[in-house]
């Protein structure tokens, strides 16, 4: 085998740290890949294959593929798209100061469910990464938006606890998911996921998990009184969940976590509770027919009038939010909670709205506006995870 040149030693040493990720790794003004992950991007990207060894035999060649830094991001998104991870590798030096060869790190890793580029989101529903702690016929769930910084909490306990987690996926869909290794043996939970969810799954080790570690965690995130400020249970299990999420985003993104700060604790009888058929047949944020999203047509459940003025569900919130309705809807409609009745038929509407007898979500009357997306970029290196197809 001819001897690597300290390029590729570099690259292969960068990728032997992120070996379940496509690495992108800059070399002026592209990001290169090499080898297998060169093969894997040019068919997925419709790239071509080149390599710098022409000279040598085939079997020695190394293949290459590369994308502009500046376009990058498209590429990167389709590839998060299709299920891939993906890490990028910068120059950390100037290159004119450099002596040798330029320093290279990994800055950050984009995963399915820490996407916080506005190009790579769909702008009429948030993308949330769930992270699950479940422990014999308890379980405690986080549901985070990154983009957004904001999480929402609960703490399950039933008899059948399985249909009662998948209930809580359903309505927020999230594009990963972080599994602790007890729920594993929860058959039901993990074949759902597998048949009927379209997500990236992430096994977190027992190790994660540790009381000192869950601890020092949250403290860090939310200060010493993060009982107080996050309206999570001290001895509860939605603590090792969120503790399990916030390590998994500083695994994968180098900066920018701390604005993970607003934390919505819910409980599931707020709420009804409504089977993946139904949710389906009420066509609440997509159709049955080509699966689309909509929320303005006449007929849809949200179309609704909601007073005796004729203003209808959609006209009520477009007032209170700005016109940034699909947004919105998207996260209310996954979780529905009815409205109050109106009093008197002297008031207006929309006075009626000011003073909160109309509800729709559980952060309060009407207090919903779009999701500010801003989160800050950059990574560290991520653990080895085990893939659900391994289950």
């Amino acid at each position: 085998m001819a001897e690597l040149t300290p390029m590729k030693k570099q690259y292969l040493e960068i990728k032997s740290q992120h070996p379940d990720c496509l690495l992108f790794f800059r070399l002026g003004d592209f990001y290169e890949m090499f080898d297998d992950d060169a093969k894997t991007a040019a068919a997925e990207l419709n790239l071509t294959l080149t390599t710098r060894d022409r000279n040598k035999p085939p079997e020695q060649r190394t293949p290459m593929c590369g994308v502009p830094y500046h376009s990058a991001e498209a590429y990167i998104g389709r590839l998060i798209a299709k299920g891939y991870k993906v890490a990028i590798c910068e120059q950390v030096e100037d290159p004119a100061k450099a002596k040798g060869l330029v320093k290279r790190d990994i800055i950050r890793v984009v995963t399915p469910g820490t996407v916080i580029e506005s190009s790579m989101l769909q702008d009429d529903r948030n993308n949330y990464i769930a992270s699950l702690y479940l422990k014999g016929k308890k379980a405690g769930l986080c549901f985070a938006d990154v983009s957004t910084g904001t999480a929402h909490i609960t703490e399950l306990t039933a008899d059948k606890i399985a249909p009662a987690v998948i209930t809580e996926l359903c309505r927020y869909h999230p594009s990963e998911v972080l599994l602790n290794p007890g729920l594993l043996d929860c058959r039901e939970v993990t074949a759902y996921i597998k048949k009927n969810m379209s997500c990236s799954v992430e096994l977190v080790e027992d190790e994660r998990y540790a009381p000192g570690l869950v601890a020092s965690a949250l403290e860090e995130q939310f200060g010493r009184d993060w009982p107080q400020t996050t309206g999570m249970v001290a001895e509860g299990l939605v603590r090792f969940a969120m503790a399990a999420l916030l390590e998994y985003l500083h695994d994968t993104q180098i900066k920018g976590v701390e604005r993970l700060k607003t934390v919505i604790t819910y409980n599931e009888a707020q709420f009804m509770r409504l089977s993946q058929v139904t949710r389906a047949n009420l066509e609440l944020t997509e159709t049955l027919r080509g699966r689309e999203r909509r929320f303005a047509n006449k007929g849809d459940i949200l179309h609704v009038e909601l007073v005796e003025h004729g203003e209808t569900f959609l006209e009520c919130a477009a007032a209170h939010c700005d016109g940034q309705v699909p947004s919105i809807i998207g996260s209310w409609g996954a979780r529905l909670r009815a409205a109050r009745k109106p009093k008197g038929n002297g008031e207006s509407a929309r006075a009626r709205r000011r003073d909160g007898e109309l509800c729709a979500c559980e952060d309060g009357p009407w207090s919903c506006a779009k999701p500010e997306r801003g989160f800050s970029r950059g990574t560290r290196a991520i653990k080895k995870p085990a893939r659900l197809s391994g289950l």
